[in-house]
């Protein structure tokens, strides 16, 4: 009786198996398909050369600490989230994640830290402006359904650097950074042809 419970358990193990294997298979075939369509899904979002919709106004320095605002934007100049507060350090550094083509960039504000902030303990600026699956910095009204759909699948790609282990590997990130500011200042960040990031001011 035992034989026959242990082979009915092996059965159903090596078909559970097989299911998932073949479910990670077409996982895998159509992410691989849509990548090489990545140009086309991202065609009129790709940025070039231009500003994004994220502001930084510093207030000003105290002896160790620094204060400010991180302001978030849609694409059409509508605010979605702030992040105001003082920090311990003297140069405040926003990370974040660039996916390029051809075509152009498409960044990703990723973590805010100082140069005393710990690694991996800055705050997190994904929530600021992701918004039903979407990151709603590239959210318009000239969006169409296709483009909606294909960014919230790029979103769910960027948010697993937020838990995925450091063995798996990592996405392409970049910090820009403030030391030297006027008081009451907005800096833009700004985006180059060649992917570099930089904070300039309006």
């Amino acid at each position: 009786m035992r034989k026959k419970s242990h082979k009915k358990v092996l059965i159903i193990c090596s078909l559970l198996f097989v299911i998932a294997g073949t479910v990670f298979l077409f996982q895998f075939l159509f992410f691989y398909k849509w990548f090489n369509n990545f140009d086309v899904h991202f065609e009129r979002l790709m940025i070039q050369e231009g500003r994004l919709p994220v502001t930084v106004t510093m207030y000003g320095r105290s002896v160790d600490t620094l204060s400010g605002r991180i302001a978030f934007y849609t694409a059409d100049e509508r605010l979605i989230g702030t992040i105001e507060r003082s920090w311990t350090g003297w140069e405040l550094k926003i990370d974040c994640i660039l996916v390029g083509s051809k075509n152009g960039w498409l960044v990703f504000p990723y973590q805010i830290s100082t140069d005393e902030t710990s690694r991996g303990k800055g705050i997190d600026a994904i929530p600021q402006y992701s918004r039903k699956g979407l990151p709603a910095l590239y959210e318009s009204e000239n969006l169409t359904d296709a483009e909606r759909k294909n960014l919230k699948r790029l979103f769910r790609i960027v948010k697993t650097e937020q838990w995925l282990p450091d063995f798996f590997g990592s996405l392409y990130h970049q910090a820009v950074s403030i030391r030297s500011f006027e008081p009451g200042a907005e800096y833009y960040l700004y985006i180059s042809n060649d992917g570099k990031l930089s904070l300039r001011i309006y």
